[in-house]
């Protein structure tokens, strides 16, 4: 499986490197429009002919516009679309990649989880073993001393470390020990 992960990987790489190409492609494009300027010179003077020119001059901008800027939202509009499209594939083969990641990993969590929850067991034994010796600590002439002193402390409530399944996954959550009186 991990070839096909590494060749998904790949493929998934391409497909990104698209997506950046259009993306700059389309930055570009955008700042092309955003920087679309016309280069008009103010007559020197109000003569007719300085009027004329400017005139004309005005006409022939006003015409470079009408044809260059559709031109230029139909190139960036159709490499919106392409950037869309290109970051579709890119989520596919993602989805793709963590499907096949989570099938390789799953067995290895599920192994190490049921580590963790032996330690955890064995943990909470010897921790209830420490707590029943502590607990019954009988003190040979109570008579001689006020208070039995206490020789171990717990907290109220004492946890340690549990792997639990849950709909989603694993979970590591803390389990209360229960430090049973008799």
């Amino acid at each position: 499986m991990s070839q096909v992960i590494e060749q998904l990987q790949s493929e998934w790489n391409e497909i990104k490197a698209q997506v950046d190409e259009i993306q700059a492609e389309y930055n570009t494009l955008c700042a092309k429009r955003s920087s679309f300027q016309a280069i008009l010179l103010f007559p020197k003077d109000n003569s007719p002919e300085a009027q004329a020119e400017f005139s004309q001059a005005c006409q022939t901008q006003l015409a470079q516009w009408s044809v260059h800027l559709p031109e230029l939202e139909r190139e960036i509009k159709a490499t919106g679309l392409r950037v869309k499209k290109t970051q579709a594939k890119l989520a596919v083969k993602q989805a793709k990649l963590y499907e096949l990641q989570a099938k390789e990993i799953w067995p290895k969590l599920g192994e190490q989880a049921k580590i963790i929850n032996q330690f955890a067991q064995r943990l909470e034994q010897e921790i209830q073993t420490f707590w029943q010796i502590a607990h019954n600590f009988k003190p040979r002439f109570e008579d001689w001393l006020p208070d039995k002193p206490q020789l171990a402390y717990f907290d109220p409530i004492t946890t340690i470390p549990q792997v639990k399944q849950t709909e989603n996954g694993l979970q590591v959550i803390n389990k209360e020990i229960d430090f049973e009186e008799d």
